[in-house]
């Protein structure tokens, strides 16, 4: 079984093509009031990536309707 903070970590940072400049950063979970459960090796993983400065440069009035759409997503899928 995989943790997906492990699998996160593992890829922050990242380097693709191995030329010495990171594709990735670093890759954070969501805080999340639904617990994440753990993975088993035939589970399929579908990651979705949101730079966090989208999530910092909205006004404050959309953010956490933002936040819970984004939740909501990730629940419905």
């Amino acid at each position: 079984m995989a943790d997906l903070n492990t699998i996160l970590k593992n890829f922050s940072p990242y380097d693709y093509n191995h030329d010495e400049i990171f594709e990735i950063n670093s890759l954070a979970a969501m805080d999340s009031s639904i617990p994440q459960k753990p993975l088993d090796d035939k589970d399929k993983l579908l990651l979705i990536i949101v730079n966090l400065d989208l999530l910092k440069a909205a006004p404050e009035k959309y953010s956490k309707y933002l936040k819970s759409d984004l939740e909501t997503f990730r629940y419905d899928l």
